[in-house]
């Protein structure tokens, strides 16, 4: 019984990349967060002697989503079935060595 009263659910899948200038519009970027080289950068390029201390941004998706109703009951006031959401999120870390340097290496 519970499966006929079942609704089917949207997906809405979603592909980023590569970052160019343009996705200024889909992301807020926190600085000193910024949008380069193909890349979210969420910390700056830091070759050389440069402190990352406290010097990480934030990128946010700008478009806001709902994963589920949380209504309890209809306008008749009849109790609704639960619905399940799920969500799933990836990323792609890229960490550059300079020279072929030892990973870890200076004080990561």
């Amino acid at each position: 019984m519970a499966m006929a009263e079942m609704q089917k659910l949207t997906v809405k899948p979603y592909q980023f990349g590569p970052f160019d200038s343009s996705y200024y519009d889909t992301f807020a970027v926190i600085k000193p967060a910024t949008i380069s080289n193909e890349a979210l950068q969420i910390t700056p390029d830091s070759i050389g002697n440069f402190s990352l201390t406290n010097r990480s941004g934030r990128i946010f998706f700008n478009q806001t989503f709902k994963l589920w109703n949380d209504d309890g009951q209809d306008s008749k006031g009849t109790t609704k079935i639960p619905q399940v959401a799920s969500f799933n999120s990836s990323f792609l870390i890229n960490v550059f060595r300079v020279n072929n340097s030892v990973p870890g290496e200076d004080g990561t």
